[in-house]
């Protein structure tokens, strides 16, 4: 879990540190003035250096357990670990339901 975890930070990490190279070596691709041979450069390039560092492969993961699925984005929590904090009252902004 802890591994997933890192993987999926480094990910973040590389993207955002990337990701004006990736939307301009993107731009040359679909832009229709350009070269047929720059676009395949770029499409290269793109595919061969970036391609595990992509914004799809990115995963939002639990913090806490490190689960992929059923993760909620504003708190970064399974809705497992969202249910046993929010029982407990330790998340702000959320109201314990006493039955």
């Amino acid at each position: 879990m802890k591994n997933s975890n890192l993987q999926d930070f480094y990910r973040r990490m590389q993207y955002l540190k990337n990701e004006s190279k990736i939307w301009f070596l993107k731009s040359i691709i679909f832009d229709s003035s350009s070269f047929f041979l720059d676009k395949v450069k770029a499409a290269f390039i793109l595919n061969k250096k970036f391609w595990t560092i992509s914004k799809v492969r990115i995963l939002n993961r639990c913090v806490i357990s490190g689960r992929a699925k059923s993760v909620l984005r504003d708190f970064r929590l399974s809705w497992m670990e969202f249910k046993k904090f929010g029982s407990e009252g330790h998340l702000t902004g959320v109201q314990k339901w006493n039955f």
